[in-house]
Formats: structure tokens, C-alpha cells, sequence
């Protein structure tokens, strides 16, 4: 039987061995990508904030408004001002039978939720009214929270808008592209934080005390250049779907001149709720970082909001239902 010349077969060799290395390599980042994935979905699990995240996305997303069964359905919508300033058990005792439906994410702005109730509607939430609940320099900020926003709460279809709308480089488009399919990669800060709370327990309630907020002072002027166009696009969005938005002021330290914001939201068709004058509320109702409420803070504002709100949902359903 004739045997294949000595060098051949070291060539034969010398070509499968480099082929069967990128082939094993292939496999083991494959492997090590999966497992990051199934990782990430199951710390997401274990994690109190995601926790919270989905549940609040599935049922906001649920929202079907008094169109259906007559049961008037408000969507509120913020960050950590929301999360800590609204007592919810307080809210939806005060506003029942209207139903109220909490949706936080934390350290997000404007750009967040004008994509990301944007991509909630269109996915068939239908609330009554919406509720943004963001300060004068969240609504103004040209930031957003990225990757994490991009997993969490924007559309395929809007990544490149709000990659422009921001002016994000080329690289942080691609980072913003993997972060919608990778919940790994989207949540991988979130991730580091909830290893590092379980290493070390005691940082969360640390963190106020070691800096203060210094919240970014919002002029007159800047409002009514800036809010106007913003506020406009918002309503417009919620209009096209039957609903209303409602701009929620959380109570601050710091004090803005709200009866500009009132105007600009008023030409834009969009109702502001104040329960708190910004820079009213004492520092003795706010947590030790300066910006979010303490409980007691938090009931007294929910207690001042509850008619408020009440009054909107009337207004906008025509009467009171349910």
C-alpha cells in the first residue's frame, strides 16, 4: 500500500495543527461567552435591584388602560428620586381603584426614557397617562446610561438615533450594539456592583456618606431654550398612543424657578405635578447624601402627590373610573 512522502505528511501537519488551535480557541471563547451569559442571567435573578427591573418591565409593558376594562392605568417612570421620594404602597392605597405601575432605572435621564417609552408603547404598553418623574437637569442632560439602557430599555430600531442624539464615537456605537444582545456585556457594571455588595455588604449603606451630591444648577434661561423641544417629542410619542404625559418634579435641596418649566410644559401639552417646591422641603427629610428623600421625607411627598395625581387621571380619562 503506498505511504504518503515523509514531507508531505509534515506539511499535513504543520497546516491541521494551526486549524485545530483556532478551532479549540473558537470553541473556548464560545464556551467562556455562554457562561458569562448564563452568569449574568442568573446573578440577575439573585439580584434584589434586577430583580425589581424585569418584574417593573414586564408589567409596565402589560398596561392596557381604562380603554379595556374601564380601570384608569398610570405608568410613573423614573430613577433613584422616584425609587426613594414615592412610598408605592401609600400611592396605589390613595389612588385606588386607579392602578398605578412603578418603572426605575436608576441613574437614567432623559434620553433613556425618551427612547425607552418609546420602545414600550410600540411593544403594546398602553397606560392612561405617563408619568416622568425627572429634576430640571436630568430632563436637560445630555447623557444617558448606555449599555445598560441599550439592554434594558431601547429598541433596536432607535440605537443609532440616540447613539447620535448624544454623540457617542464610533467605538461606544459598537459597545452600545453589543450591550442590546449581551445582557453580559449590558449589565457587566451592575454585575460588578452585586458581587461587590456581597464581598462587602456594608458599602451600600456606606455610600452616602462619603460624598455629598452637589446637584448642577439649572437656570431659568436653560430651561426655556432647552426644555421645550425635549417636552414636545415626549408627548408627541405618548399622544400618537392615546396616552398623556405628566411631568413629576421630586422634591430637591436645591431650588429652580418650577413656573418657567410650568410654562415651557404647558406650551409643549404637558401637565407638571409639584408636590414639593423644589428647595422647599427641610434637609432634615432627605437621606445623608443631600438628594434623596429618608422615609419620612418620602410620605409626606406621596401624601402631597396622591390628589395631585388623582386630579391628572380624572382630568385625562374625562372622569373618575372603576
Amino acid at each position: 500500500m503506498p505511504t504518503q512522502p515523509l514531507h508531505e505528511q509534515k506539511a499535513s501537519v504543520r497546516t491541521s495543527t494551526p486549524l485545530r488551535t483556532s478551532m479549540l480557541i473558537t470553541v473556548g471563547c464560545l464556551a467562556v461567552l455562554s457562561l458569562a451569559e448564563i452568569g449574568a442571567r442568573v446573578a440577575g435573578a439573585t439580584s434584589r435591584i434586577e430583580r425589581r427591573t424585569t418584574n417593573e418591565l414586564t408589567a409596565a409593558r402589560q398596561l392596557h388602560g381604562a380603554a379595556v376594562d374601564g380601570a384608569t392605568e398610570i405608568l410613573v417612570v423614573g430613577n433613584s428620586l422616584l425609587l426613594e421620594g414615592v412610598e408605592m404602597p401609600q400611592l396605589q392605597q390613595g389612588l385606588s381603584p386607579v392602578r398605578v405601575q412603578r418603572l426605575v432605572l436608576e441613574n437614567t435621564g432623559y434620553f433613556d426614557w425618551k427612547y425607552g417609552l418609546k420602545a414600550l408603547l410600540e411593544a403594546g404598553s398602553h397606560p392612561d397617562l405617563i408619568v416622568l418623574s425627572l429634576d430640571a437637569g436630568q430632563l436637560l442632560t445630555d447623557g444617558f446610561r448606555g449599555d445598560y439602557s441599550s439592554n434594558r430599555l431601547i429598541a433596536t430600531k432607535d440605537l443609532m438615533n440616540v447613539a447620535a442624539e448624544t454623540g457617542l464615537s464610533p467605538t461606544q456605537i459598537s459597545s452600545l450594539w453589543l450591550a442590546h444582545y449581551s445582557r453580559f456585556y449590558g449589565t457587566r457594571a451592575e454585575l460588578r456592583s452585586f458581587i461587590l455588595g456581597r464581598l462587602m455588604p456594608g458599602i451600600i449603606e456606606l455610600r452616602p456618606h462619603l460624598a455629598g451630591f452637589h446637584p448642577e444648577v439649572i437656570t431659568s434661561s436653560q430651561i426655556r431654550i432647552q426644555a421645550p423641544g425635549r417636552l414636545s417629542e415626549m408627548a408627541l410619542v405618548a399622544e400618537k398612543y392615546k396616552a398623556q404625559l405628566w411631568l413629576l418634579l421630586p422634591a430637591t435641596l436645591a431650588s429652580i424657578d418650577d413656573s418657567a418649566l410650568r410654562t415651557v410644559a404647558s406650551e409643549a401639552g404637558v401637565g407638571v405635578i409639584v408636590p414639593s417646591r423644589p428647595g422647599s422641603m427641610p434637609r432634615s427629610e432627605f437621606n445623608a447624601d443631600g438628594y434623596h428623600l429618608n422615609p419620612a421625607g418620602a410620605r409626606k411627598y406621596t401624601a402631597a402627590l396622591i390628589p395631585l395625581l388623582r386630579q391628572a387621571a380624572c382630568r385625562q380619562v374625562k372622569k373618575c373610573r372603576g
